[in-house]
């Protein structure tokens, strides 16, 4: 065959369907927004609850559930293996804490991807400036 016949062979609907049938379809899950820095705040927050995002979905790892205004916010720190090796903050539900990062929208309504949490005069730093994750190191 030539070039131009196997170019033709291989938009032939028998080829297509051949094709499509072995590509695995897309998942529908969510893509993870990234770290923007055009979108970062700094909040004084109330925990209210720590918790762990199971592996395969958005953002998994330690999550923290805060209020800031009477508002809750979902926060993202990281890998729970990250989070507990390099946990220097005594992290409470109840506790008082200073978190910059960047707030992202997704389906659920919008995350707080943490770049550093304060309490007290302790600062956790989990990502750098550009929002560059240290666990990925």
């Amino acid at each position: 065959m030539t070039g131009i016949s196997v170019a033709l062979a291989m938009t032939s609907p028998v080829w297509l369907a051949l094709f499509m049938s072995t590509v695995e379809p897309r998942a529908t899950a969510e893509l993870e927004p990234s770290y923007d820095v055009r979108t970062v705040v700094e909040v004084d927050a109330t925990v209210v609850e720590i918790r762990s995002v199971p592996a395969h979905q958005l953002f998994s790892g330690v999550h923290l559930l805060v209020t800031v205004e009477g508002a809750k916010l979902d926060v993202f720190l990281g890998p729970p293996n990250f989070v507990k090796e390099f946990n220097a903050i005594p992290l409470s539900e109840g506790g008082r804490v200073q978190i910059a990062g960047s707030k992202v929208k997704t389906n659920a309504g919008p995350v707080l991807l943490a770049r550093e949490v304060r309490k007290g005069g302790t600062t956790f730093y989990l990502r750098n400036g550009r929002g560059d994750p240290y666990w990925q190191r």
